[in-house]
Order: C-alpha cells, then structure tokens, then sequence
C-alpha cells in the first residue's frame, strides 16, 4: 500500500486508507506496517460503499461519484489515465478583492455562478490590466474545463458501462445546472431513457450491483455462493456488459 500511495501521489491522486477497527488496533498496524499514507476510522464505511472483505480498492472522482469496484482491485495505469482526463482542480486565483466572490464560488463548485462572476468581472474590469487579464485567463480555464466535461459526457455515452454512466450524467447534470454540460448530460441521459437495449444494460448493472453487496467474498463459504449466484445471474443477462463484468469477477474469485 505505500508503494500505491506513491504511485498515485505521482499522478495526482490521494490514497486514504480507512478503517472501522478499533484505535488500537489501527495504531498497531500503522506501527507494523510503517504506513506512510493517511488512514482514518470511519465505522460503516465499508457497508456504505459496499465493500467486502480487507482490502478493499474504491476509486472516487471529485464529485464523489465511485469510478471503480472493490471487484476491480487496485486500478490499473490505464484507469488512472483516463480518470485523470476528467479532474479539474480548481485554480490558482488572483491576489485581491476583486476575486473574492469567484474565488468562493469556484471552491464550492458552483459552476454556474462561477460563470455569472466571470463575466461580472470581464464587463467591470475596465482599464485595469492586471485584472482583466486574470478575468480572462480563469474564462479561458472554465471554458476549457466545460468543454472537457462535455467531452465526458460523450465517452460515457458510448458505453459499455451504462448503469455507471447513468449516475456520472446524473453529476455532470447537477454540477454544472444552468450550464453547457448539464444539458449535454440531461440529453444524453433522454437518449438513454429511449433506448430499450440501454435501459436493459442499467436494469442488469443495477442489479449486479445488488447482488455483489449481498456476500462477503472474504469468506470462503460466502464466496462459492456468490460464485454461483454470478453464474446464474450471467446466464440471465447474457450479451450485456453486466454478464461481462460477472465473468470477469468469478474468475477474480476462483484465484482467491
């Protein structure tokens, strides 16, 4: 775990080890394993998130949404990759009052009002160079980061994972309400409200879902039954991507 802390530290991404042992038992671990990493007791995390069994690996965006499964492990370098198209921090503002509005609005990720202020400040910013030149360059950086979850909402319409895209849209919508990407993501979540086939990979993902949070893989007795319940549920949803992702996760099961 520490070499993954700074592997992922080298990209840009926090590992947070958390925990529903007694402090006692973490610190003992801290001390055993030499952690280097930040690790935190949250009793009920792992059933909120529907973890089962030490450890498990969950990958979460910036707007909380859970990129990847315990099932997935550790992710790899190309999930890394592409998650990491979709992060927007945000910016270094300007020293000065003049910002202050902004700069509040944009740390709370209240997109649309982050583009109201930007172009309060691009109409009031007059003669002052200095600060008409930040007013643009954030306007540059919102329109490319708008831009760039626009982008995103097109990958996650392509599929193959539209049980998780579905609730990706349903982010997008909200984060950026008012806003380009909203409508791109409420459209794009119309198309697949219409689409029967679609609408038949989220009923599936759904129900995986479901299913997966029912068994502790940890444990040899639950684990065969879960194995059998995927093998069932594979045949029922045979030619989604869910009976793809119960293929895949038998398997990860039988090395255990």
């Amino acid at each position: 775990m520490n070499e993954l802390h700074e592997k992922f530290a080298d990209a840009g991404l926090v590992v947070v080890g958390v925990s529903d042992e007694s402090e006692e038992l973490l610190q003992e671990y801290i001390e055993k394993k030499g952690v280097r990493f930040g690790i935190i007791r949250a009793p009920g995390a792992m059933d909120a998130y529907g973890g089962r069994g030490y450890p498990s690996f969950f990958s979460i965006g910036p707007d909380g949404t859970i990129l990847s499964t315990p099932a997935q492990r550790i992710p790899s370098d190309d999930f890394i990759e592409n998650a990491l198209r979709d992060v927007q921090l945000a910016p270094e503002m300007p020293a000065g009052h003049a910002f202050d509005a902004l700069r509040t609005a944009w740390e709370k990720e209240d997109f649309e009002r982050v583009s109201r202020e930007l172009e309060r400040g691009l109409q009031t910013a007059g003669e002052d160079a200095e600060t008409l030149a930040g007013y643009t360059t954030l306007k540059q950086r919102f329109d490319a980061m708008c831009r760039s979850a626009e982008q995103r909402v097109e990958r996650l319409g392509a599929g193959p994972d539209y049980f998780r895209s579905q609730a990706q849209l349903e982010a997008i919508a909200d984060r950026f309400k008012g806003l380009p990407p909203a409508a791109a993501a409420k459209a794009m979540l119309d198309r697949f409200d219409d689409d029967a086939k679609i609408r038949k990979e989220i009923r599936a993902g759904r129900d995986l879902q479901r299913l997966l949070g029912r068994f502790d893989p940890s444990r040899i007795a639950q684990a065969r039954k879960l194995r059998e319940q995927l093998a069932k549920f594979r045949e029922s949803c045979e030619g989604t991507y869910a009976a793809e992702r119960a293929t895949e996760i038998i398997a990860s099961l039988a090395t255990h």
